[in-house]
């Protein structure tokens, strides 16, 4: 196996593990080593779709990444911020809290 095959089977694994990561610092870091695999792998072989996908996604995953820890360091406790929202992790009510 050659380093570009490796490289793109890396990439596809760490875009894989994204989907089953909750947390969005760890997910941001992760996309962005991706995007990096990625980038790599789409400039060895001349793939420019790749290239330009990845090279867009660089730079939204860092904004990304920016605002989470920024969320983390204003709320330590998680959540959501803003005042009256209790818990924003939780995307569907429970039961009990339908009538």
């Amino acid at each position: 196996m050659r380093w570009v095959e490796l490289t793109g089977y890396v990439a596809s694994s760490l875009v894989f593990l994204t989907f089953s990561m909750h947390r969005m610092v760890p997910l941001r870091l992760v996309a962005l080593c991706s995007n990096v695999a990625f980038l790599t792998y789409a400039f060895a072989l001349h793939l420019a779709p790749i290239a330009i996908l990845h090279g867009a996604l660089i730079p939204v995953n860092i904004i990304r990444l920016i605002g989470a820890l920024r969320e983390g360091t204003e709320n330590p406790r998680g959540g959501d911020p803003r005042p009256g929202v209790a818990n924003s992790r939780r995307f569907l009510p429970r039961r009990s809290e339908i009538a």
